[in-house]
């Protein structure tokens, strides 16, 4: 924390490098550098863990700063399902499995986009839903970043599989989340 407040970066500032590392992961997915896109995203995931903590430490926390972090996750995370999406056509994979792997890979953007989109409107009604469901945003970046890299070390399937896990997982959570707020509001 020291030596990006000693640099000079703020915490909005290491949010914005965070959405430019993920990009960068994008683009190492897209081009079918599995492995190293892997391991950017987890920098670029670090990155997303440091400007919240930057921001409380150096007591700038505000709603602007939340807001900003809670979009660039988002954009980070569709991001790198482009990435993988153009992956499945340029990788040469079977016409099948290829139209499968890109429909997966627009699935899970859906379902974790949903999962984010639940929080934040239950949220919005006052009722808190980040610790409810199976598939937090740190699980699912988790989950990204093992199937993609086993993938890359050349491990077939595993992208599949972690692709189906997350949407299955998020469809679970969005329901959980669905029903809690659903809950909570008739309560009040």
């Amino acid at each position: 924390m020291r030596l990006l407040r000693t640099i000079g970066l703020t915490a909005n500032g290491v949010t914005l490098l965070g959405l430019a590392v993920g990009l960068a992961a994008a683009a190492l997915a897209g081009a079918g550098w599995l492995l190293a896109a892997a391991l950017v995203f987890l920098a670029a995931s670090l990155l997303d863990m440091l400007d919240g903590a930057l921001a409380r430490q150096s007591g700038h926390a505000n709603g602007w700063g939340a807001l900003l972090d809670s979009t660039v996750d988002r954009l980070s995370e569709g991001a790198l399902l482009l990435g993988l999406a153009i992956y499945a056509v340029r990788a040469g994979l079977p016409e099948g499995r290829a139209v499968a792997l890109a429909a997966l890979v627009v699935g899970t953007l859906l379902a974790s986009q949903m999962v984010s989109y639940v929080r934040a409107r239950g949220e919005g009604l006052g009722v808190k839903t980040k610790e409810v469901g199976l598939l937090t945003r740190t699980e699912r970046v988790a989950l990204f970043s093992l199937g993609v890299g086993i993938q890359g070390l050349g491990i077939d399937l595993a992208l599949e599989a972690a692709l189906g896990v997350i949407a299955a997982l998020s469809i679970v959570t969005l329901v959980q989340r669905l029903l809690h707020v659903r809950k909570e509001l008739k309560g009040s």
